[in-house]
């Protein structure tokens, strides 16, 4: 038996609503719904004749009289996704915190609402400062804030930004309910549509390849489970093994913290550096620099002796530990000592062929070097495969060294000050790196906090600290939804909020908000975070976004 009705639908696609009059039919168990009509763009059927004798034709037939439905029309369409971070925001307590720092100062307008309007945009619909004061007007429920203080807010932030930090450091245990051992440590980079250097921005290696902008390097301590902790802003042109020494003096007097093992990758391979995670009070997991250890402890690690071998499914490794490795290390004031680490030795089947993809890739570029007659002044990159001679032109390819290269294929070492760690962990704790940099990717691509359209430091950190908040809403709700078995990637969260839709209605002169329909995720991040879904049709005045 089919059993059918009727009923109008909007369908986006691209950035325009389609009108259709769908179908919806029952075929033994299954909903099935197909189109039986397109009316066009919703913008252009405004006031349009036909549509509207229509309505009123199906209205009459329904025995609807012209006085039930006489002025009836939609004057603005609204979005109501930010509610979840509005829920999320106050259970981080970000609001009192805010009240709390602007306790004493004379500052005439609100703080809080734009602060948060600026980090739901940036969840939501990231954009520059200026788009976000012109379309503020796409959510529900919003005040209208000037341009001028969305701007001014981000000096609250900059002024705020060590307070901010640690208050909400505080509340991690009793939000996410566990306690933070293990912190991850990594570098990246922010670069500027500018070629104007000052005391922040400057040129300097580009992780992003951005060689010639300037751009700002920014370092960031992220917990076990991904969530930002802190971070640090440094000029430029700052090389990244130095900036470990302002974020272990964070952790020390900012997070009162007692056991900590740090993670970093080979960046923060340097002798000041171990001696500084040491002198902190904490332990280390640091990958070292094979190629550049001493013969004889390189011959040892290469060796296949004392080798376990494992294989789990398609993957190949091995690894073995060297207990009682004498590092040397070096105080501020460049006197050295000693402290004995143990050493995790690993080697990858898979992280050998990426190896040597690398370099056979390099060696290609190498030999076009070679063919266009192309003079160096160094021997990175592809140059380190090229034999070098009279005037640093290249008079062809270093076989001897691509050979020498071709034995590291797959090695690496961790070297662990907490020595009763045993490799298992070790490898475990080394491999979460990619937690941090996981982080990086979501602040660069799902909240675009890159390119900075800002010039001056004050706004410049502003920015980072608002980007910082909106990375910390975002983890949240990943684990609440994790928690509740739903799997969604950030782009997947940030379309089905933004599917959540109102449209402002009137009815004979009364103003209603007619639900639309949202995609199924949105329903399910709804339920998860115990947010009761809007009526289908409520009177303006009784709306409530939470």
């Amino acid at each position: 038996m089919k059993v059918f009705f009727m009923f109008l639908k909007a369908t986006k696609s691209k950035d325009n609503f389609y009108l259709q009059i769908v179908e919806s039919y029952r075929e033994e168990s299954k909903v099935k719904h197909r189109v039986l009509a397109n009316l066009g763009r919703v913008d252009r059927l405004e006031n349009n004749e036909q549509l509207i004798r229509l309505g009123k034709r199906c209205l009459k037939l329904a025995g609807v009289a012209d006085e039930q439905y006489g002025g009836i029309e939609e004057t603005e369409r609204l979005c109501y996704g930010h509610s979840v971070y509005r829920r999320l925001w106050e259970k981080w307590g970000v609001g009192g915190m805010i009240k709390n720092l602007l306790r004493g100062r004379k500052i005439e307008f609100d703080v809080e609402g734009a602060i948060f309007l600026l980090t739901a945009d940036r969840l939501l619909s990231p954009q520059s400062k200026l788009k976000s004061f012109e379309n503020q007007g796409r959510y529900a429920d919003a005040d209208e804030i000037d341009l001028n203080h969305l701007y001014r807010c981000l000096d609250f932030l900059c002024e705020n930004k060590d307070c901010i930090e640690k208050e909400l450091f505080a509340k991690r245990k009793d939000i996410l309910n566990y306690q933070v051992d293990v912190m991850f440590y990594d570098v990246t980079t922010f670069h500027f549509e500018s070629v104007e250097s000052d005391s922040l921005r400057d040129f300097g290696f580009s992780k992003a390849g951005k060689f010639n902008e300037v751009q700002v390097v920014f370092g960031m301590l992220v917990d076990m489970n991904g969530f930002p902790v802190g971070f640090d802003i440094f000029p430029g042109n700052t090389y990244e093994g130095d900036t470990l020494k302002t974020a272990l003096a964070k952790l020390k007097a900012k997070f009162d913290l007692r056991e900590i093992i740090v993670v970093s990758d080979k960046g923060m391979s340097s002798e000041k550096n171990f001696f500084r995670i040491k002198d902190a009070g904490f332990d280390y997991l640091i990958s070292m620099r094979l190629k550049s250890m001493k013969k004889e402890m390189r011959e040892k690690i290469l060796s296949p002796d004392g080798y376990v071998e494992v294989k789990r499914g398609d993957e190949r490794f091995k690894y073995k530990m060297i207990k009682g490795y004498k590092q040397k290390v070096r105080n501020e004031e460049n006197q050295t000592s000693e402290i004995e680490v143990n050493l995790v030795c690993y080697w990858s089947e898979r992280m050998a062929a990426r190896d040597k993809a690398e370099r056979e890739r390099l060696v290609e570029k190498a030999n076009r070097a070679l063919e266009n007659g192309i003079s160096f002044n160094d021997k990175k990159g592809c140059r380190r495969y090229l034999q070098i001679e009279g005037e640093k032109k290249a008079v062809g390819i270093d076989e001897a060294q691509i050979n020498k290269d071709a034995i590291f294929d797959g090695y690496y070492v961790i070297q662990s000050s907490k020595k009763t760690l045993k490799p298992e962990e070790i490898l475990s704790g080394y491999k979460s790196l990619w937690k941090i940099e996981n982080s990086f990717r979501a602040m660069k691509t799902n909240l675009k906090s890159r390119p900075v359209f800002h010039w001056t430091p004050r706004r410049i950190k502003g920015h980072f600290v608002l980007c910082f908040i909106s990375l910390l809403l975002e983890r949240t709700l990943e684990l609440k939804l994790k928690k509740n078995k739903l799997s969604a990637s950030p782009e997947q969260i940030q379309k089905a909020l933004n599917s959540m839709q109102i449209s402002l209605i009137k009815i004979n002169g009364k103003e209603y908000y007619l639900k639309g329909k949202s995609e199924k995720l949105a329903r399910e991040i709804l339920r998860a975070m115990h947010i009761k879904q809007p009526q289908n049709l409520t009177p303006k005045e009784e709306f409530k976004i939470v």
